[in-house]
């Protein structure tokens, strides 16, 4: 006879498992790649790249809020985090193509984006509401309370894993524009590939990464 708290359990360890996997995965490799200094940074290269694909008319910004490191649909926009924007590093040059890749969306891929840009600060919100809860419950002892809000988050985990098929196209085709760039060091290309198939799963990653990045917002506004 099955029981259903041990699924329970199971399913959140296994979605913290993956969760913090890429997570990890994703700042060795950044590491690793912002140790090189590329020619270009972020925003020229998402410019470059736009360029090439007659995407003259969709700006590259630099974004500040939490919410970065996106292709903003409704205003056609490559929205850039102030470290992507500016470096001037392989991490920062893989992280800009991919997402200027995204403009290159159509049919049915491109609905789900949109859909996925109206669900985006929805999600944040519950990613918080999760993480302030589990706290709270944690203080409080409330064991239940904790299985609670991580329910919250696995929640999130699952709504962000089913669009993580709007990402293969765009992988493949900064996987091609690596290869193109001959500014790009042969030894370099293929720990950029690795990066940004980490990137593929960015949406599930932000699910950490939002605590440092809050944190980090914080102590900027303190300043």
């Amino acid at each position: 006879m099955f029981d259903i708290n041990y699924i329970y359990y199971l399913s959140i360890s296994i979605v913290a498992i993956v969760v913090i996997y890429y997570y990890v995965e994703t700042l060795n490799i950044r590491k690793k790649l912002s140790k090189t200094e590329s020619p270009v940074t972020g925003c020229e290269i998402a410019r470059e790249i736009l360029d090439d694909h007659d995407k003259s008319k969709i700006f590259v910004l630099e974004n500040k809020s939490l919410i970065t490191n996106y292709y903003d649909i409704s205003k056609n926009t490559v929205r850039l985090s102030s470290k992507v924007f500016n470096g001037k590093d392989y991490a920062s040059v893989a992280h800009s193509i991919y997402i200027a890749n995204h403009s290159n969306l159509s049919g049915l891929n491109k609905k789900m984006f949109k859909l996925l840009e109206l669900l985006r600060p929805l999600l944040f919100l519950f990613t918080y509401i999760g993480y302030i809860y589990l706290l709270i419950s944690i203080f409080a002892l409330s064991f239940s309370d904790v299985f609670l809000s991580l329910g919250i988050l696995e929640m999130v985990f699952l709504i962000y894993l089913f669009f993580t098929f709007l990402e293969n196209d765009s992988v493949k085709e900064t996987y091609h524009d690596i290869e193109q760039l001959r500014y790009i060091p042969k030894e370099v290309q293929e720990d950029m590939k690795s990066y940004v198939n980490c990137l593929k799963y960015r949406n599930l990653i932000s699910i950490v990464e939002i605590i440092p990045e809050t944190y980090s917002c914080i102590l900027k506004k303190e300043r």
